[in-house]
Parts: structure tokens; sequence; C-alpha cells
């Protein structure tokens, strides 16, 4: 590797972290999984960082619902086609690390993927306690309730680009001391 392929890669990596934090706060993403007895799935949300306060605690906080797949009792897997929704969240709960451990939405405007739409006004809820249900009226068969199994924070793609780009130098360092 050239000395000028060396220091446009060292530059390009300073931009990238300059942009990555010097850019405004903005929402931070999480996935939260469900896996009841009856159905399972995943929606992602993005977070203010305004909402995660620095105290255990419920807050309340409008947040978005960036994405809602998940597979309900009888097998018919479904999304919502409006997504993302914004500010619907209504409240998080934080522990004493300011981690997400619960979530308050009721996410409606749900479709199955493939097939008929065995419902009116199908509803995907989550309450604080971690409790989901999923409600299908007039397809009884797909109802379901269960319970939250993990909330976790997304890496945003500037971290991904920024380890990249740390992983290529350091390959790139050890090639050039061995030759």
């Amino acid at each position: 590797m050239t000395s000028g392929t060396l220091r446009n890669l060292l530059c390009a990596t300073l931009a990238s972290a300059a942009w990555a934090f010097g850019a405004p706060a903005h929402a931070i993403a999480y996935s939260v999984g469900f896996d009841p007895i009856m159905f399972s799935g995943i929606i992602t949300i993005d977070v203010a960082p305004g909402c995660l306060s620095g105290f255990p605690g419920t807050n309340p906080c409008a947040f978005d619902v960036t994405g809602v797949n998940f597979v309900d009792s009888t097998g018919l897997h479904w999304f919502d086609p409006s997504v993302p929704e914004t500010g619907i969240g209504q409240f998080i709960t934080l522990d004493s690390s300011d981690n997400i451990t619960a979530i308050q939405v009721t996410i409606g405007s749900l479709e199955p993927l493939k097939g008929d739409n065995p419902c009116d006004g199908a509803e995907l809820s989550f309450a604080l306690n971690g409790s989901v249900t999923f409600s299908c009226p007039g397809g009884r068969d797909h109802d379901g309730e269960g319970t939250v199994t993990f909330i976790r924070r997304v890496p945003e793609p500037a971290t991904y680009a920024l380890l990249g780009l740390g992983l290529l130098g350091l390959a790139a360092s050890r090639r050039r001391s061995r030759a």
C-alpha cells in the first residue's frame, strides 16, 4: 500500500468520524423482539435522545415505529405498510443503566404479507408490564398474547463504517510491516 493510499484512507476515516460525531443528535434505533406463546416477531423503533433521561423509571416518549414484522398464531405473516409511523409511541421504561426495559405503543394499520386480510382493524399492542397482544377483530383464530423477549440498541451504519475502515487500516499496516 502506497503512502498516498494510506493518507487517503486516513483522511476518509477522519472525515467519517467528524461527520458521525459532529452531526446533530438524532433518534436511536432499537429492535424489540417478542416470542409469545401464540405468535412471534420483531419491531424496530427510533427513540429521541431526550426520552432517555438519566434516571430509572417510566417516561412519556412519542417514539417512532420504523418496522413491524411478525407471525400470528395461524402462521400468517403481518407487517405495517404505513411505517415509519412517527410519534405513536407512548411511554418507555428505563433501568438504572438507562437501558430501555419496556415500551408502551399500539400499532394499527396492519396487513398480512400475502393473502386476504382476515380482520378489520388489527392491532399489535405493547404494555409497560412486558405483555404483547395481537387482536384481530373478526378473525379470532389469529389473536395472540405473549411477552417481550428483548429490547436491543441497533448499531448505526456510521459505526459499522468506522469499524470497517479501522480494520482495513489495521490490515494495511500489518501488510506493510511484513514487506
